[in-house]
This record gives C-alpha cells, sequence and structure tokens, in this order.
C-alpha cells in the first residue's frame, strides 16, 4: 500500500510503501528507528523508505525520464510528455537525451529508481538558457 510521510527522514521521499521489508530495504521500526533489512525474514509490514536521488553538483542537465518502456534517459535541456508515444520529448532543439548507460559510463552519474514513467526526477541545479 502506498502512503504519504508528513515528517520523512533526512535524505528519504515523502512517498512511501506499507508492506513486508525486503533484503536490503530501508523501513521504520516500530520504534522509529530507520533500519535496513539484512534478509527477508521480517513477516510483518513496516513502512518501506525510498532514498531522495542525489545529483552530482557539477551536472547541469534538465532531468531524469523513464518511457512507457522503461528505459531511462537523461535530458539535457527542458522536457515534456508525449502521452500517445509514452517517451519524453525535448522543447529545444538543441536538447538531447542520452541513454543511462552511457551516462553512467563516462561521468559515473548515478541513476535513481524511477517508479513512474510521467514523473521526471529534476536536477535543482539546472539553468534554463
Amino acid at each position: 500500500m502506498k502512503i504519504t510521510l508528513h515528517n520523512p527522514p533526512a535524505g528519504y521521499h515523502a512517498e512511501a510503501e506499507f508492506r513486508e521489508p525486503l533484503s536490503g530495504e530501508i523501513f521504520i521500526d516500530r520504534y522509529g528507528l530507520v533500519c535496513c533489512s539484512k534478509d527477508d525474514t521480517i513477516t510483518y509490514p513496516r513502512i518501506i523508505l525510498k532514498k531522495q536521488y542525489e545529483w552530482p553538483s557539477w551536472c547541469k542537465a534538465w532531468g531524469w525520464c523513464m518511457d512507457r518502456n522503461g528505459s531511462i534517459y537523461l535530458h539535457t535541456s527542458e522536457s515534456s510528455i508525449d502521452h500517445t508515444s509514452g517517451l519524453w520529448r525535448t522543447n529545444s532543439k538543441f536538447g538531447t537525451a542520452t541513454y543511462k548507460g552511457i551516462i553512467q559510463k563516462l561521468f559515473d552519474i548515478p541513476t535513481p529508481v524511477i517508479t513512474d514513467w510521467t514523473q521526471p526526477i529534476l536536477n535543482p541545479n539546472w539553468k534554463a538558457e
């Protein structure tokens, strides 16, 4: 079940899930402590947290987007969603979308976890030119 936290712990999203934690997931235990599950032995629901994505300070791209098929791209200029094709389109003839694998290999930028293809992860360092 999806839930929204009013005061999430620092570094975590307000959007969370209430279910049994899987191995390696971060959750809030019954005492309110942030914990990491080391295996799949917890058989009762907990609030599962998602870490916020941290942009490298030198990266000036517009944001990460996922298409309807689950491929993730880094857009260098402002983009909008095309619901018909299921793709994100740049709003500038100079804007480019680069596949995540290339970006990771060249610049060592971690890719975020994107679960909703209609919501980009925007870069707070981006400025329109």
